[in-house]
């Protein structure tokens, strides 16, 4: 509530996502559904992580049952394919 009525700086997450979007970048993270980094993400800069997703400036993809490093195969290659897919469009 403090971050909205400028009276609290936003989270440097928050900063370095809005400055990725001024610069015509769009994020996608891709999170393992066990990691914690999705929760991070969105405790230290989810007001943005919305604004910047209704603006289609960033995506997120999390990966059902793989672990951090997706060390299993089937899980790497949906993220490979996330990350595939992700950039055909962000391509074109």
């Amino acid at each position: 509530a403090l971050e909205r009525v400028g009276a609290l700086d936003p989270h440097p997450l928050a900063r370095d996502l809005r400055k990725l979007q001024e610069k015509g970048c769009t994020t996608h993270f891709i999170f393992s559904s066990t990691d914690p980094g999705h929760e991070i993400l969105m405790r230290s800069a989810g007001r943005e992580v919305e604004r910047l997703g209704r603006d289609s400036a960033l995506e997120i993809t999390i990966i059902p049952d793989a672990d951090h490093t997706f060390s299993r195969k089937a899980e790497r290659e949906v993220a490979v394919r996330a990350v595939l897919d992700w950039a055909a469009v962000a391509l074109h």
